[in-house]
């Protein structure tokens, strides 16, 4: 579900945080991915009334946000768009590999 090729997400998140983001620790790294994920997978539950993990994939991303939007949770928009995890959307993607 998290971009990479490795098998565990603390790979995956090192994977990330060597190519994207550096200057910052790996930890802090895991705690932007987690925050979004969170945050993106409880507001899926409030709006579709079950919890679903496919709505963190980024194939989703605009008509989850187009729903948001609409609903009386789209306060939380703005949540997003916050520097701490915006983007990261793009961290997550539908991969039939296994480990």
């Amino acid at each position: 579900m998290v971009l990479g090729v490795q098998c565990t997400l603390i790979e995956k998140v090192t994977s990330i945080n060597i190519t994207y983001y550096p200057e910052e620790s790996v930890i802090r790294t895991m705690q932007r991915l987690v925050l979004y994920a969170m945050l993106r997978y409880f507001l899926g539950f409030l709006l579709y009334g079950r919890f679903d993990i496919r709505v963190l994939l980024q194939v989703n991303t605009a008509t989850f946000f187009d729903n948001l939007s609409k609903s009386r949770y789209k306060d939380f928009t703005e949540a997003f768009q916050d520097i701490l995890i915006r983007g990261f959307d793009k961290y997550f993607k539908y991969n039939m590999s296994r480990c």
